[in-house]
Parts: C-alpha cells; structure tokens; sequence
C-alpha cells in the first residue's frame, strides 16, 4: 500500500501541471553519506552509500527560474560504529544499513545555471541489515521500524541548459527510523544527473 502511494504522489503532480507548463524527465545517481543523528549525542560514525532513480520536473515559469522537481530514488542510508565491542573485549566495526525509496517534492530555483532547491521528503524502508559483532546482540524485526519517514532537503547544484547538472544536498528526517530510539536519518548526498529535452 505504501509503495503504491508513494507512485501516485508523482502521477497526481503530473496530471495538475503539465498543462500548459513545461515538463522534463530525467535521471540522477550519486553518493550517501550518512548517520544516525541522536540529540546532545556525539557519534556513531557516517556511512558511504549510493542513491540514484528518475526525476519529473515541471517549470512555473517560462524561463524556468521558478520549478517544482519530484524525485523517486533509491536511497541507502545507516551507521557505522567504531567503538563497539565484542565479548572477548576486542574493539570492532559494527555497521547498521537501512535501505529507502525516498520521495523528495522540491521548490527550485535556477538562476542562470546555479539552482537551489528545498522541500519535504517521505521516505518508505525497503530493507534493513545490522552486522554487529557482538554475541549478545539480537537482529531487530520489522516491527521494531517505522517505514515511513517524514523529513526535509534542501540542496544546491548547477545545471547546463543542455541537461547534464551536480546537486549537493543535506536531507534529514523528523520522525524516527526506529520505534524505541530517538535516532534520525542524516544524509549529505552527491548527484550527478541529466534532464531529457532541452529547454524551451
């Protein structure tokens, strides 16, 4: 049922703004960089991960200067600590993967090439992974997630009329990933992408 609303988001903007706007598709990959942000807490370690998916943008403006852009990607995000332990004592690397299909629905601005944009992001999570060495540790359960996030992007990048753009944003959450912990998703993304169809 998630998957199925977070797909009807899109349709739904198409169908209201495609008349009679300009409207472009693309693509995007990059890089994650990610943690588990606690409050006054210092820690755990960011984590290297890939996102990437298709892009719709529809321009308000005719010069395209004013836009909004949804986006539907996959997005891999998590922890690493450095500093847990083992029950022999011995210090250890334990990595915690959570794997999303995010949703990000931006305001953009492009201003002779250089583009800011921000916005609200629903996240649905798709897959989770702990590998902790630890013998003690017991795996969480589905149940223990909340598989939908709700948090913010904002970004800046730069774009050639021609389609080829960078994008460097910050995304955060504002609800928890995890039921019984105050934790929250924070990312720092690299994109490279490209637009189909030149502007107009």
């Amino acid at each position: 049922m998630y998957i199925r609303f977070l797909l009807a988001v899109p349709a739904l903007l198409l169908s209201q703004l495609a008349v009679g706007q300009h409207l472009r598709f693309g693509v995007k990959a990059g890089a994650n960089y990610s943690r588990d942000k606690v409050k006054h807490t210092v820690g755990p370690d960011r984590l290297l991960g890939i996102n990437g998916g298709l892009v719709a943008r529809y321009s308000l403006t005719e010069d395209g200067f004013w836009s909004i852009q949804s986006e539907l990607l996959y997005s891999a995000k998590g922890a690493k600590d450095k500093y847990g332990s083992t029950t022999t004592g011995a210090r250890t690397t334990n990595y915690y993967h959570r794997n999303y299909l995010d949703l990000p629905i931006l305001t953009k601005i492009n201003a002779k090439g250089l583009t800011f944009e921000a916005g609200p992001q629903l996240s649905y999570l798709l897959s989770f992974k702990n590998d902790v060495n630890n013998d003690l540790y017991e795996q969480p359960q589905r149940r223990d997630f909340n598989s939908l996030q709700l948090g913010y992007v904002a970004g800046i990048g730069y774009e050639l009329p021609s389609g080829p753009n960078i994008t460097l944003r910050y995304c955060g959450d504002i609800t928890h990933p995890l039921q019984y912990s105050p934790t929250r998703n924070s990312v720092f993304q690299a994109q490279l992408g490209y637009m189909f169809g030149a502007k107009q």
